[in-house]
């Protein structure tokens, strides 16, 4: 063997050795994972909707971003569905954030930690053809701790769906949970639609762009104080 030949193997050796010290050294990404994909009854007629909920686990001290990070800069957590072709696309419903001061920045964080439910709905098609469905499913996150954010990865599951007759309820704990957090907030009354409008037009003329206005008013009233207190009362209230 030349010494040029030997010099080249020696070369690569020491790169490998190199990589592959590199890897083990390396931390894993992975601190969350699907522990269970869950659909809300054994089997769906076509055309009728499944409810699928994705369980996700969070390692302890880790936090996700949410799906509508605090900062441009941040992932946003996100769940793909693989469906099968013609199927329309599901609709992803996230949980509600919350929020997490870490060291790295002083504004907190939207986050999701600890266990964490994402529901997905998905039409199955009226031509479905009755049988099993393999759905693959993968949610794509940032993990941060309290000093640092790791680059992004992901986590994958499926779960099969049957299409036909004779599907039974499934779940129920967790879809209570999905019907729970999506309740309407309660609607306001008439009376207190008109006290937040009332406040809301002090404010407004309280506003600077406003006092001009003021102004020319009080000079008006002034002027309309010959024209008896009736005339003037009304104009007041106007």
């Amino acid at each position: 063997m030349s010494l040029r030949i030997a010099r080249i193997v020696a070369a690569s050796l020491a790169v490998a050795l190199s990589v592959g010290s590199a890897n083990a050294q390396r931390p894993s990404l992975d601190r969350a994972e699907i522990v269970e994909m869950a659909a809300d009854s054994s089997a769906y007629e076509p055309g009728s909707v499944a409810r699928l909920a994705a369980v996700v686990l969070v390692e302890d001290d880790w936090h996700l971003q949410s799906n509508t990070p605090t900062f441009d800069y941040l992932i946003p957590t996100t769940l793909e569905l693989a469906l099968p072709d013609g199927w329309p696309a599901a609709e992803i419903r996230y949980p509600q954030h919350s929020l997490w001061t870490a060291e790295f920045e002083e504004e907190p964080l939207a986050v999701y930690q600890g266990e964490i439910l994402i529901f997905a709905e998905i039409e199955i098609p009226s031509t479905a053809t009755p049988g099993s469905e393999p759905v693959r499913v993968q949610l794509n996150y940032q993990a941060c701790d309290d000093k640092q954010c790791l680059p992004p990865t992901e986590a994958s599951s499926e779960i099969v769906l049957t299409v036909g007759s004779g599907g039974v309820a499934t779940h129920d704990e967790i879809f209570a949970a999905s019907t729970s957090t999506s309740a309407a907030p309660p609607a306001l009354s008439l009376a207190s639609i008109l006290v937040f409008g009332l406040l809301g037009g002090l404010i407004l003329n309280a506003m600077p762009c406003v006092l001009p206005v003021l102004s020319l008013k009080l000079f008006g009233l002034v002027e309309q104080a010959g024209q008896g207190r009736r005339a003037t009362t009304v104009g007041a209230l106007a």
